[in-house]
């Protein structure tokens, strides 16, 4: 016997090529850095990021989704992306997923608010985790740049003692 869970996992998997496609069309038009990541990598990891979170409304596991959260947080700060790029495809993925949602329970009398309620603490989960991800990682990011900057003007310090003449004071 399936559970309403299960059932609206394979409802969001049998729309993932149309959610898809609205996804990466919203984020493309809303975001610079989206419209000019590759789009085969795009959509490879938008794909996956709905599979995730089908698969945990189904089996009500978070482990997995919120560590593709995680590494897609990461591969955003890595990749040069601005927290407000990663907000603005967030954003239109909890969109995307209320209207799906909105749809299986128009035809699901007994989608309650506890079935809601999952959704919307998965999405709030998958949010903190990928924002936490991205900032952790361009926080070190900075670091990195700090240092190298602190690095390259001891350097040039250093360049600079060494190419002062040494003028002798007396001659003898």
């Amino acid at each position: 016997m399936t559970s309403i869970f299960t059932d609206l996992q394979d409802f969001l998997l049998n729309r993932r090529t149309e959610i898809l496609a609205e996804l990466a069309r919203r984020v493309q038009e809303q975001s610079e850095g989206y419209a000019n990541l590759e789009q085969e990598d795009m959509l490879s990891t938008m794909s996956t990021t709905i599979e995730e979170l089908a698969e945990a409304i189904g089996t009500q596991d978070l482990a997995s989704f919120l560590s593709h959260a995680e590494a897609v947080g990461e591969m955003r700060a890595l990749g040069g992306l601005s927290l407000n790029d990663v907000l603005v495809a967030i954003n239109n993925f909890r969109a995307l997923t209320w209207e799906a949602l909105e749809a299986f329970a128009a035809q699901r009398p007994d989608c309650t608010p506890a079935t809601v309620r999952l959704v919307a603490d998965l999405l709030a989960h998958f949010q903190r985790a990928m924002v936490n991800s991205f900032d952790v990682t361009y926080r070190g990011l900075h670091h990195q740049l700090r240092d190298q900057h602190e690095q390259i003007t001891s350097q040039q310090q250093t360049i600079r003692e060494l190419s002062t003449p040494i003028l002798p004071l007396y001659e003898g």
